[in-house]
């Protein structure tokens, strides 16, 4: 079984890649610790071996995972699944460039040796667009992971879905057994910038595989985001997609209503979608952040007093880490 002509060996291989060497080899500081090395500016991003373990996010993963997902969150862009695999695959001394003619970017394959380039070329990610994803003509999937599970009212999904706010993609993926391609499904909330989609972050539906990030390519400074009435007052601002719209939901169920605001997701706490989006909508507008009871989400406002002087702060209840936990015991029978 091959995937753009990258065999499930060289799959494996990839996956199993020492990725501290390879995020050094780039550039990305990072401190060793005995056999361990951490992110310099974030602690709790700990790296060994070929994985990731990233502490008060809950996440973690191999090498592909980090370079597919996570790479925006440390100054970087993520890069798609195959440009991953030709960064990865038989890195020697982790090299930063692709030869143009033994990585075709055009075709996303390996090419012949005979064929290559004698000039080294940057590979550059090519900018999101939703052709690119396949998406479902049904949204089964999406709508049980974030009703059911997440316990998120089915007025405020079914909206988004109306609105183009909410996709269910269709990700194939090849079954280590079989050799089979395989399909899982994933929540696509579209990044807007005006009538335009610009990125998309996603979250997975499976629980025996739950990812979440933003999807390579997506444009700089932009999040996912939800506008409420004619003008824009407020600008909220929460650390994922999910924790907006149980906000959403909570405000619901507690008889309110909201009005000339904008809710913007941070995919993570990406300072520079907070940053961008502030710069685009003007001085007039007062940023609000909602992010998690952590410590994460304490250095995260710190950081941004220090650079503007009119922020305010809505956090979940002091019970809660976050706002769809909130949501989820409110709920509760």
């Amino acid at each position: 079984m091959r995937l753009g002509r990258f065999s499930t060996e060289q799959i494996h291989r990839a996956r199993q890649t020492d990725l501290a060497s390879y995020l050094m080899s780039v550039g990305v500081p990072l401190v060793k610790e005995g056999s361990r090395h951490r992110y310099r500016d974030d602690k709790k991003l700990v790296f060994t071996k070929n994985s990731f373990y990233w502490n008060g996010k809950n996440e973690s993963g191999n090498a592909v995972d980090f370079l597919t997902s996570h790479m925006s969150e440390i100054g970087r862009a993520n890069l798609s699944f195959r440009d991953a695999l030709s960064e990865l695959v038989g890195m020697a001394g982790a090299e930063k460039v692709v030869r143009a003619g033994c990585y075709d970017g055009s075709r996303g394959s390996m090419v012949s040796s005979n064929n290559c380039d004698a000039t080294p070329k940057v590979f550059n990610t090519p900018a999101f667009s939703l052709d690119d994803v396949e998406l479902s003509t049904e949204q089964s999937r999406v709508i049980a992971y974030l009703c059911k599970a997440r316990k998120i009212d089915y007025s405020i999904v079914k909206e988004l879905i109306s609105e183009k706010l909410l996709f269910q993609e269709i990700v194939k993926f090849p079954c280590q057994k079989t050799g089979l391609d395989k399909e899982m499904y994933n929540a696509l909330f579209p990044i807007y910038d005006g009538q335009e989609i610009v990125g998309a972050e996603t979250i997975g539906t499976l629980t025996i595989s739950r990812f979440k990030g933003i999807k390579p390519g997506s444009m700089y400074g932009y999040g996912y985001s939800v506008t409420k009435g004619d003008s824009i007052k407020y600008a909220l601002f929460f650390e994922s997609a999910v924790d907006l719209l149980s906000f959403m939901d909570i405000v619901k169920k507690k008889g309110k209503s909201l009005d000339d605001c904008v809710l913007v997701s941070l995919s993570g706490l990406k300072e520079n979608i907070f940053i961008e989006t502030i710069k685009r909508l003007g001085n007039s507008v007062v940023p609000v952040l909602c992010v998690d009871n952590d410590e994460a989400g304490d250095g995260f406002i710190k950081k941004a007093q220090a650079k503007f002087v009119n922020i305010r702060i809505s956090r979940p209840e002091k019970l809660y880490k976050d706002w769809n936990e909130q949501l989820v015991a409110m709920k509760q029978p």
